[in-house]
């Protein structure tokens, strides 16, 4: 059970990062399970904006694509008729698409999220080429359209509080790589959380991250292929 605490305070772990006082609100990161074969998997269409490479650093810069394409997995251990589940997740933590009827419950109750409409545009063979999808194809589906949840909001982290030190800072592009102490917290400073119930954390990526009264409601939905983890706190 989540359960929260209240007493104010902001200590210090052994490896420098900040621990929770009890009156902090406590952040979680939304993941899925790509080891449960009871759920199709996708991947992302070939389609799908390729990132632009920093002229300076060569880093390869992400786009955030205008619609989102995906393609089921298939092959020698993928059963393309297996059931989708609540959520999917085509491309690690960067992209989630949830069923219709989990749309429906989760636009009820997280303010934040955005959904956009996903087009399946085939079946993929293992990790490689797309099929197009046709008449011989079917496609993983229970009839229900799928939609890509989001959301525009991006918080900054307290960086000294998250243990964490930027390195190779990029002039140009603003990208660093990042020395991150073992289990060191999530760590969003209250000047700039501003009330957000579903966001990202601009030097940490991909994942999403939500409030704790968030993450007690999804996991009471007991949504399938959602895992709700104790990500860091607000300070």
């Amino acid at each position: 059970m989540i359960s929260a605490h209240n007493d104010g305070k902001t200590g210090k772990s052994p490896n420098g990062s900040a621990t929770p006082g009890r009156a902090a609100m406590k952040l979680y990161r939304l993941g899925g399970n790509n080891f449960d074969t009871r759920y199709s998997r996708a991947v992302l269409a070939d389609d799908a904006e390729p990132p632009i490479e920093c002229p300076s650093c060569h880093r390869m810069l992400p786009r955030q694509p205008e619609k989102l394409q995906i393609a089921w997995i298939s092959g020698r251990d993928e059963n393309p008729l297996t059931e989708i589940g609540d959520f999917t997740w085509p491309c690690g933590l960067q992209f989630i698409v949830v069923r219709d009827d989990a749309r429906i419950t989760v636009a009820a109750a997280v303010p934040d999220a955005i959904f956009k409409k996903v087009e399946v545009v085939g079946i993929a063979q293992g990790s490689g080429r797309i099929h197009p999808a046709d008449k011989t194809v079917t496609l993983p589906s229970s009839g229900l359209p799928l939609w890509w949840l989001t959301s525009e909001h991006v918080v900054h982290l307290d960086i000294d509080k998250s243990g964490r030190r930027p390195e190779n800072c990029c002039g140009r592009c603003g990208r660093c790589d990042w020395v991150v102490a073992d289990n060191a917290p999530v760590v969003v400073p209250t000047s700039e959380f501003r009330g957000a119930t579903l966001f990202r954390v601009h030097e940490v990526g991909a994942p999403y991250f939500v409030t704790e009264p968030v993450a007690t409601w999804l996991l009471q939905q007991r949504f399938s292929n959602l895992q709700v983890k104790p990500a860091g706190f607000v300070a």
